[in-house]
């Protein structure tokens, strides 16, 4: 311990050396193995420092958090394991708004930013394109810093109460976790670590984090999966079809015309089209029902749209209350008739989906024999507390609630299970995932073809940004494909990009289609899945083993999986030729 103030603090071990600046509350680490420095950069709260707890392995800073006239713990640790340093933050008291601390991890020889957002990207810390703000619908909770020869990941041990805080600070780009309010109060210990890697690779980043999810029970193989689930074999290599794009109901003629196409393996997702039931049987395909438990129709408008999730008896015993007992915002609804309708469901929690989600999944097996199923929402929203005092819930307990029912639709109902998007938690037990191939999962709320393609959906597909961080961890273990609403067809001038990139990560494509745009654009539906669907099918048990870069530009990229397959794509204009000639 230290009476008075020293103005620095360090700790060590064989790899790292690590100060602490008492007059900014900023570290400095030095990275032994790579000859790396990285400093942190004024990005958090402003804290007072009450005093300074040092050990030969640590460092705690007693805080006066004058906002919120709280008093914390930040503690740093250097363990056991080589190149890993840990924080924790703890506290008592009632807080208002999250705690930003500590601060960023900067460099000098700082190059890109990476981040679990969609399948994952990775920014130019130089490039000024990014604006700041927060993040909290992580898929998987951690980012890292590169520089040209090591990077810096850092991993949120307790990401339920986590936002990640993206900002630019004297022009670089940088990254750091804040801590939401759990429940009004500090709440719980919050923890994080960084892992300090002698590569930039993505693929090492990625698998540093794997090991993390594997050592949280989070990675379940598909082959795992099929022991118990043997239906799971007809979604290997499958496109996923949503049909009756701009709203026309599907009717006899749409099965024989896949087949025509020559679209011969698919997932159903209509599974209210009963009237196709007997053929999608004989035809072997995957087929099944769907709930949408997040919202719940209000009583003023049951008169008008039919509520298929919840009895009316259900209002408002199921609903989702903020801190101030309002309800939250629920889906909006357009139409020709009612115009925009802005009220006309609300959010209910997640601690009633297995009593209600329950009733309705049996109801769908028992009624259509369906070996799949579809749950809405699941992996694409945010975290957010409920107030209801019949079933108060913090960040915590929301997604133990949504596992508990997802995990009821795979285990004790044997379906083949999806989300839309994707989390962690939910990949063991989930088998596919509608939107994880759809990058910021950008969905306009139709389904027809659009020959203008807005920047933003370019963005997404710009393959000098985006990279298969999530396949890198979980492509052995779901199955994924591009949201229903932004289908592999959405973009008629982006379909073979989008191909490519199905191609090169080893997942299926996904078509909406109606009798119109199988007419108008049947040989590219037959040409897609003609070169998509075999690449899906080969590697659809394989874990993703390797990413890499082949060209400076960025432009041509290489995936290799476990069983020995390896992909290249070539994104740009001019033929790239191999070391070995090839073209």
């Amino acid at each position: 311990s230290s009476q008075g103030l020293a103005s620095t603090y360090e700790i060590q071990n064989d790899s790292l050396l690590v100060k602490l600046d008492t007059s900014t509350l900023l570290l400095d680490v030095y990275d032994k193995n790579t000859g790396v420095r990285y400093s942190q950069q004024p990005m958090a709260d402003e804290m007072s420092l009450v005093s300074v707890d040092a050990t030969a392995n640590s460092i705690t800073l007693n805080l006066y958090f004058a906002r919120d006239n709280v008093y914390l713990k930040g503690v740093y640790t250097l363990g056991s394991i080589p190149s890993r340093l840990d924080f924790t933050l703890s506290g008592s008291g009632d807080i208002d708004d999250i705690i930003r601390f500590p601060s960023a991890f900067s460099s000098a020889e700082a190059d890109r930013l990476i981040l679990p957002f969609g399948t994952g990207v990775s920014y130019s810390v130089h490039d000024g394109k990014h604006v700041s703000g927060l993040a909290d619908n992580f898929k998987m909770p951690f980012y890292a810093l590169t520089t040209n020869t090591a990077a810096i990941v850092t991993i949120i041990d307790t990401p339920d109460d986590s936002v990640m805080v993206q900002d630019t600070v004297d022009g670089t780009l940088s990254g750091a976790t804040a801590w939401r309010p759990q429940m009004g109060v500090v709440g719980d210990v919050r923890r994080q670590h960084y892992v300090f890697l002698n590569t930039p690779s993505i693929t090492g980043i990625a698998k540093t984090y794997r090991k993390e999810a594997e050592k949280n029970g989070y990675v379940k193989p598909l082959i795992e999966k099929k022991r118990t689930i043997p239906a799971i074999e007809k979604l290997i290599g499958a496109a996923y079809i949503h049909a009756g794009a701009s709203n026309e109901n599907p009717n006899e003629a749409y099965l024989p015309k896949l087949k025509a196409l020559g679209i011969t393996k698919y997932a159903w997702r209509n599974g209210d089209t009963t009237h196709l039931l007997d053929q999608l049987r004989q035809d072997n395909q995957l087929y099944g029902g769907h709930d949408c438990l997040m919202d719940i129709i209000a009583p003023a408008y049951r008169n008008k749209f039919e509520d298929t999730q919840y009895p009316a008896s259900a209002w408002p015993s199921v609903l989702k209350l903020d801190s101030n007992g309002d309800t939250t915002g629920g889906s909006t609804y357009i139409n020709d008739e009612l115009g925009f309708v802005d009220d006309y469901a609300a959010r209910t929690c997640e601690t009633q989906y297995l009593k209600y989600g329950s009733m309705i999944a049996e109801k769908y097996r028992a009624s259509l024999h369906g070996e799949m199923y579809f749950t809405d929402g699941h992996g694409a929203s945010g975290l957010e507390e409920c107030y209801n005092p019949l079933h108060m819930a913090n960040r915590t307990r929301i997604p133990n609630s949504t596992v508990e029912y997802v995990s009821h639709l795979s285990g004790e109902l044997g379906l083949v299970t999806g989300c839309e998007g994707g989390r962690e938690y939910l990949v063991p037990h989930i088998a596919f995932s509608d939107g994880m191939m759809s990058g910021w999962m950008n969905s306009l709320m139709d389904d027809v073809c659009y020959l203008d393609v807005p920047d933003e959906v370019y963005r997404e597909y710009d393959e000098t940004t985006r990279i298969p961080l999530w396949e890198l961890v979980f492509h052995d273990c779901v199955v994924d494909y591009p949201h229903k609403h932004d289908t592999s067809n959405r973009y008629p001038t982006l379909w073979d990009k989008r191909d490519l990139f199905s191609m090169l990560y080893g997942t299926p494509p996904a078509y909406s289609i109606d009798s119109s745009s199988m007419s108008k654009y049947g040989a590219s539906y037959s040409k897609s899945f003609k070169r998509v669907s075999p690449v899906a099918n080969a590697v659809g048990y394989a874990e993703m083993v390797d990413f890499e870069y082949l060209s400076e530009d960025r432009r041509v990229q290489a995936t290799r999986f476990s069983n020995g397959v390896e992909v290249i794509a070539n994104f740009g204009s001019r033929a790239h030729i191999m070391p070995d000639g090839t073209v």
